[in-house]
């Protein structure tokens, strides 16, 4: 995921492909409980999606709720229920829908 991210990160830095690998890097250092690492990975994937939201194709966006699914499962892992809780707010009602098929 880190060699990913960095060959994202130089051919395309603005992309919301290449927010998404920053999140799905920090998933992977949560799930080695490399907390420290993981969070700001976790947050700047999620944030830099948000800013690009309007650039992720149909089929992408189910990749927005999900980095929110990361960092709350990051703030529940961490003892730290509040922002899992604030977290959790900002996920869509309905979440478990998927992308329609065109």
């Amino acid at each position: 995921m880190r060699e990913c991210l960095t060959i994202r990160q130089k051919l395309q830095p603005a992309k919301w492909s290449t927010f998404n690998a920053q999140s799905l890097l920090g998933e992977s250092l949560l799930g080695q409980k490399k907390f420290t690492e993981a969070e700001p990975l976790l947050v700047a994937g999620y944030e830099g999606m948000k800013k690009q939201e309007a650039e992720i194709p149909p089929d992408g966006r189910v990749r927005l709720p999900q980095a929110i699914e990361r960092l709350v499962s990051y703030y529940e892992a961490t003892g730290k229920k509040d922002k899992a809780d604030e977290w959790r707010k900002k996920l869509p009602a309905g979440n478990s829908e998927t992308p329609s098929a065109k």
